[in-house]
């Protein structure tokens, strides 16, 4: 016989009400023991239970049979059916959802005897006939105790109590209390929790969608994410330096993060302006801010005072401005490093001004006296022809031949991405950002594999160096390459992993091949059969939908039954012992043994002898030529789709495969920066203008015009007014159309707030109008308890309240 937790207050309640009830200190104890191994998943199912019945004595209803109300005297704590010439009389509870029941206690009325010959069910639907039955009193001689508990492990929504007679038929319950597993609970004894999204078959545990809560997986969702996974799907990784962290929060198990990162769980960036280790490092780049891992400037040009790679190192003796690149000639003790302003009076011989950087004794020329490598009205504008020397009024070159980084007729254009140098004819393999067009150096450090130097561009092999050079997860000669180990660390020389197991859709003794073809997951220890392309090799889903002969899933790796074929039955394209291999040569068809192709050639996203081999990452399509600008973990080697779901381009790149340049006037990570070169644009990754000749738009400076002038333009209509808000750079001294604007604003303001008063309210009595209320009708003779849901109102009220 079980006891459980709610009959203990029960017990209690009994002996207060009648004295000639006593317990024994070793029963009560042995409930206490009891309640103690058991409530952990276990609750009184009662709560919230909505009750009906047949029909009832007034005013003793159903529901005071679960109000918590114990004992029978007085009678009106309990339910009593009505005293009425009936063969089947009935209670019934309703939980509100299936649950896992364990145990039924019930305390009928005493002294009249007429709980004898109860049934006790349990069901899915309203109707006993439908249900299972828990309990029948079936001896005729003895009258069941007043108390009763009954074991009843079912799995049900509804509890019954029904008592058949020949004559008259009666339920009296005082009280009954239904205990089965909490929300979120499974398990014969409710002992496994529950981590499903929406919910888990009370029994089996096995989610009822395919969804877990996040730091959960499985088809139960019961095993926990991967010690460096965290978050919903177990999608997220975390940015812990020496350990794992918590698979839902994705704290760190010790409070260490990896450079670049800060928080709990480190997966917050460092702030702006700050970089590396414990986010201590600031860069003082001028524009954009730098990369929060390496500190290097997101693009090229530092704050004044300021140069390096990562804006870090103040400006030496003699130098000062913008990357350091203005000198002054001051007589005795240097310069400021910002403004250049001389730190005591007095410049060098043939130097003057303030920053002691204006050669003395020049006047102002006409264009035919500018000096040697300038151009144009003032002489203002640079040529980068390779000799030096341009025509003073065009900027052509006098000679063929541009300075490094520069191309055109005119040496007027930047390198494009991934070239760099004198005609920009050399190659940089950088590993994320592309490179300096003029030395080649890579914006972001880390080099693409087989590739070193500064600027990726010397094909070499791996040489040792030390591990205290190479961060957590990186490997080679320059720390620059990836490893994709299960545990996330590797051989600082060979890439090797200090731990068997790769990341999923990686192989290899160093994890550094993909899955091959039909192959993904951990170790590419899954088999896909998918029925065209073949499929993802990190989460094995297919990259066009359907699955071979035999096979079925999302991945196509479930078998179903299908009888083998010879080889040489094999339909056009496949090939193997039960044809169930693809061939993907150019012209479709191959070996039907070897699966070799018959005539050369592969299909896109293809490569080798036999077509076997998929495009290496970054590259995709017809002889693996195309490459894609995806950052982690790459594209699609069919087509150059990225696989994340949400597309992240390296920067300068858009679209779904990352194969568009950022449209024109925009440059950057995410196309999210705004150049304000005049004609015809700027350089979609570095923002450089296409043609410095041109100039910048009123207001800025720099050969990406990036910097803005320290003038001040007037702006003439309100539509200036909004572009100098924007920018940051503009203001209106003359107020011109400022009076309007500002009306607009506030115009604008009130309409806004006008119109979420309106909504709020609108809301508020609309919920009035549905709030639930329970209410007590008799329907064909018998006490119910319904809510106003199951009326039928008129239709304007189910039309007012359908939308809530």
């Amino acid at each position: 016989m079980w006891y459980t937790l709610g009959y203990l207050p029960k017990l209690c309640a009994r002996s207060v009400y009648d004295n000639r009830m006593t317990t024994s200190f070793t029963h009560t104890l042995l409930l206490i023991v009891l309640w103690f191994m058991l409530v952990d998943g276990m609750v009184n199912l009662k709560s919230g239970m909505v009750t009906s019945s047949s029909q009832a004595h007034d005013p003793y209803f159903s529901p005071k049979a679960v109000d918590g109300l114990y004992g029978s005297n007085p009678l009106t704590h309990c339910f009593v059916s009505a005293n009425s010439q009936i063969s089947t009389a009935w209670w019934m509870g309703d939980i509100g959802h299936v649950s896992r029941i364990i145990n039924i206690d019930i305390q009928f009325r005493e002294g009249t005897g007429r709980q004898k010959g109860y049934f006790l069910y349990v069901s899915n639907s309203s109707s006993w006939t439908n249900g299972k039955l828990c309990y029948h009193d079936n001896n005729p001689d003895v009258v069941p105790d007043v108390i009763q508990n009954k074991t009843c492990e079912l799995d049900g929504r509804y509890v019954m109590v029904v008592i058949h007679s020949d004559s008259y038929a009666f339920v009296e319950i005082c009280e009954i209390d239904v205990y089965g597993c909490r929300s979120k609970f499974y398990g014969e004894k409710c002992e496994f929790p529950c981590y499903c999204k929406q919910g888990c078959n009370v029994t089996s545990g096995i989610c009822d969608t395919p969804e877990c809560l996040p730091g959960w997986k499985g088809m139960r969702c019961d095993t926990k994410c991967g010690p460096h996974l965290f978050g919903a799907n177990c999608s997220q990784v975390c940015q812990c330096r020496e350990s794992g962290c918590h698979h839902i929060t994705g704290y760190c198990d010790k409070p260490t993060c990896l450079p670049g990162y800060r928080g709990d769980s480190c997966n917050r960036e460092c702030a702006p302006g700050t970089f590396g280790g414990k986010c201590s490092n600031e860069c003082h780049c001028e524009t954009s801010g730098c990369s929060h891992v390496t500190g290097i400037c997101k693009t090229p040009g530092c704050s004044r005072g300021w140069h390096g790679i990562t804006c870090s190192e103040a400006c030496g003796p003699g130098t000062f401005g913008e990357d350091c690149n203005q000198t002054c000639h001051c007589l005795v003790t240097g310069c400021n490093p910002f403004i250049g302003s001389c730190y005591e009076p007095g410049c060098e011989q043939g130097w003057s001004g303030d920053s002691c950087d204006i050669k003395s004794e020049i006047n102002e020329t006409s264009s035919d006296e500018c000096e040697f490598g300038k151009f144009g009205k003032t002489c203002s504008q640079h040529c980068y022809c390779d000799v030096g020397d341009c025509d003073h009024v065009t900027g052509t070159c006098l000679k063929p031949g541009c300075m490094p980084g520069w191309r055109g007729a005119a040496c007027d254009q930047t390198c494009g991405p991934g070239t760099f140098g004198e005609d920009c004819n050399q190659t940089c393999h950088c590993l994320v950002t592309g490179c300096n067009p003029f030395i080649g150096s890579c914006y972001e450090p880390g080099c693409e594999q087989g590739w070193s130097g500064d600027s990726c561009d010397v094909k070499s092999e791996i040489n040792e160096t030390s591990s205290d050079e190479c961060e957590f997860g990186k490997f080679g000669k320059t720390c620059s390459q990836h490893c994709y180990c299960d545990v996330g660390d590797c051989d600082h020389v060979t890439g090797t992993c200090l731990k068997p197991g790769c990341m999923p859709g990686w192989r290899g003794a160093a994890c550094d091949q993909t899955c091959g073809p039909g192959t993904f997951g951990e170790d590419c220890n899954q088999t896909c059969h998918c029925l065209v392309t073949g499929c993802n090799p990190f989460n094995g889903s297919c990259y066009e939908p359907g699955c071979e002969q035999g096979w079925s899933g999302d991945s196509c790796d479930i078998k179903s039954e299908i009888n083998e074929t010879s080889s040489d039955e094999c339909e056009f394209g496949k090939f193997g012992k039960t044809c169930s291999q693809h061939c993907y040569c150019d012209v479709g068809d191959c070996d039907h043994v070897t699966g070799t192709c018959l005539k050369p050639g592969c299909m896109p996203g293809w490569r080798g002898a036999a077509c076997d081999q998929i495009c290496d990452t970054g590259t995709f399509g017809e002889n693996c030529n195309n490459m894609c600008h995806c950052l982690y973990p790459g594209c699609d080697h069919v087509n150059g789709t990225c696989y994340r779901k949400e597309v992240l381009c390296q920067g300068g790149w858009t679209g779904e495969s990352c194969d568009g340049a950022c449209p024109a006037g925009s440059f950057g990570t995410r196309c999210s920066k705004k150049c304000h070169c005049r004609f015809p644009g700027c350089h979609h990754v570095t923002g450089t203008c296409d043609k410095i000749a041109a100039g910048c738009l009123d207001g800025w400076k720099g050969d990406a015009c990036d910097k803005a002038e320290d003038a001040v333009h007037a702006c003439p209509n309100s539509q200036d007014l909004l572009t100098a808000i924007h920018d940051s750079v503009h203001v209106c001294p003359n107020n011109q159309d400022l009076d309007t604007a500002i009306l607009l604003c506030v115009l604008f303001g009130i309409l806004l707030s006008m119109t979420g008063n309106a909504i709020t309210m609108m809301l508020i009595v609309r919920r009035k109008c549905c709030q639930k209320r329970q209410d007590l009708y008799t329907l064909d003779g018998g006490i119910v308890n319904k809510t106003y849901d199951d009326l039928n109102l008129p239709n304007n009220e189910e039309t007012a309240c359908s939308s809530t």
